[in-house]
């Protein structure tokens, strides 16, 4: 038995640390009038309390013990299942409540998500000067994340990200243009539109 019930509007951005994902959601947000927005790093702060005994959770920032490119990869397309499993039941509450989401996050590759459900949309800076400098400016991305990557390993997630979302045909923005902008561009790229 199917149903006829319309999807609500449930957007998914990805990119890696620094990308302006958040700021993308609060605009998008704003203009599309989605009031529920779930930023991933706080779904992950929430495991690593509830999971204080997982060692994969509580090191989700740490690559220093990958020792090949292979392990890199690895270690990321695990996180992307992870987030995936836990996205798949965000979208399903989404679907039983009719309710609109906007969900940021670094762990986000088309081949783990519901893709059917969800429109996803990537962010990347081709300015790797302005990247890093968002990426260290305090209180914005490293120190209000804790992450503890550096920035050559944020640059290294980038290339995972972006080789998937390209394989997958998925939009891709560049984000130096500006939140507001950019939301624009994307809802009228995309045709999305305000919920009622």
């Amino acid at each position: 038995m199917t149903s006829n019930k319309k999807l609500p509007l449930i957007i998914a951005i990805s990119g890696t640390h620094g990308v302006g994902k958040t700021t993308l959601a609060h605009a998008l947000a704003i203009k599309l009038d989605i009031k529920q927005r779930i930023g991933l790093g706080v779904v992950l702060k929430t495991m690593q309390i509830l999971e204080s005994g997982n060692e994969e959770i509580q090191k989700w920032d740490d690559y220093s013990g990958c020792k090949t490119e292979q392990d890199f990869v690895k270690k990321i397309h695990a996180q992307c299942r992870i987030m995936g499993s836990i996205i798949s039941k965000i979208v399903d509450k989404a679907i039983k409540t009719g309710e609109p989401y906007i969900i940021d996050g670094i762990q986000l590759l088309p081949q783990y998500l519901p893709m059917s459900k969800i429109k996803l949309v990537a962010l990347f800076l081709n300015d790797k000067d302005e990247h890093k400098k968002r990426y260290t400016k305090p209180n914005v991305t490293k120190t209000r994340h804790a992450v503890k990557n550096n920035f050559e390993t944020v640059k290294d997630i980038e290339k995972e990200i972006l080789k998937n979302i390209r394989k997958y045909k998925i939009p891709l923005f560049e984000s130096s243009i500006g939140p507001n902008l950019l939301a624009d561009l994307i809802i009228k790229k995309l045709k999305f539109h305000r919920v009622e």
